[in-house]
């Protein structure tokens, strides 16, 4: 078993400090993902809404993938159990032929943290446009 840490999209924004332990996972979208609901702590601007619901983990149940379509910032963020269950925010659809899409497996998710742009006309947090996913692959 390998630890990596997988960085995706761009780092520009206000950073936001690795949270571990990670037992839930909400995520808040529109066209891009506004916000990511970590062990019930927002990181992320007021926009958006929840397309598919929050994941609370299970007694044996774990996140075993990660998936994820950027460019500037994120614009859609999936998580998967090993029970088969995921949620999803940002654009469900993926049609941008520019975005880069990144497939993380693991078999243990130590810590996520990133970066949120501000919004260019009143300086408040607007999008997730940055992660750092630390996990340990199989």
């Amino acid at each position: 078993m390998v630890e990596k840490t997988f960085n995706v999209g761009w780092s520009k924004g206000i950073p936001f400090s690795e949270q571990t332990g990670i037992q839930s996972v909400g995520l808040i979208g529109g066209a891009k993902l506004d916000r990511i609901i970590l062990n019930g702590i927002a990181f992320g601007g007021p926009g958006g809404y929840e397309s598919h619901p929050a994941i609370a983990l299970q007694p044996g149940e774990y996140f075993d993938r990660i998936e994820v379509y950027h460019g500037e910032v994120i614009d859609a963020l999936f998580f998967y159990t090993n029970l088969g269950r995921k949620t999803y925010g940002g654009t469900a659809i993926i049609t941008d032929p520019n975005l880069q899409y990144v497939n993380i497996r693991f078999n243990q998710l130590y810590g996520i943290s990133g970066q949120i742009s501000q919004n260019a006309s009143n300086g408040q947090p607007h999008l997730v446009c940055n992660l750092r996913i630390r996990v340990n692959t199989v």
